[in-house]
């Protein structure tokens, strides 16, 4: 079941398939974010960093306030709650694994901007003129405002 999860300036649309993006919105603006976006969750542990365990999403359920989703796979399982708090979408992140966890990563594809500043790059800009294909990961919180 589609859902939908909105703060006072933030409103995510996810679709059938926990997956899916349907729509990111920075309000009152009517122009998505997102088009066809896809997020996934990729866990890494110390000993495999470069081999990275990607759980499926498999459900997205409503708690109250809150976005749920379930993330799973051989090798880890995850938890992921997604809670409006005045103007921003909060992300909780909970993965359980035989293995201490090095790092997890939230992945949203699909994002329609001419610019993106990124704080914990120092205020590096990202532009449209990157390459197709061309990812930028980094382990620091950004906020997209």
């Amino acid at each position: 079941m589609p859902q939908t999860l909105a703060s006072d300036k933030m409103a995510l649309h996810l679709r059938d398939d926990p997956t899916c993006v349907a729509a990111l919105f920075i309000l009152p603006d009517p122009v998505s974010l997102v088009d066809q976006g896809e997020q996934a969750l990729i866990v890494r542990t110390p000993t495999a960093a470069s081999d990275p365990m990607i759980p499926a999403a498999e459900s997205c359920r409503r708690l109250g306030e809150n976005l749920h989703l379930e993330f799973s796979d051989a090798r880890c399982g995850a938890s992921l709650q997604i809670a409006a708090e005045g103007e921003s979408l909060c992300f909780s992140l909970s993965v359980r694994a035989e293995k201490p966890i090095w790092l997890a990563e939230w992945r949203l594809s699909g994002l329609l901007c001419d610019e993106m500043i990124v704080p914990a790059l120092g205020g590096q800009a990202l532009t449209s003129e990157m390459p197709d294909g061309v990812e930028l990961s980094f382990k620091y919180p950004f906020w997209l405002n």
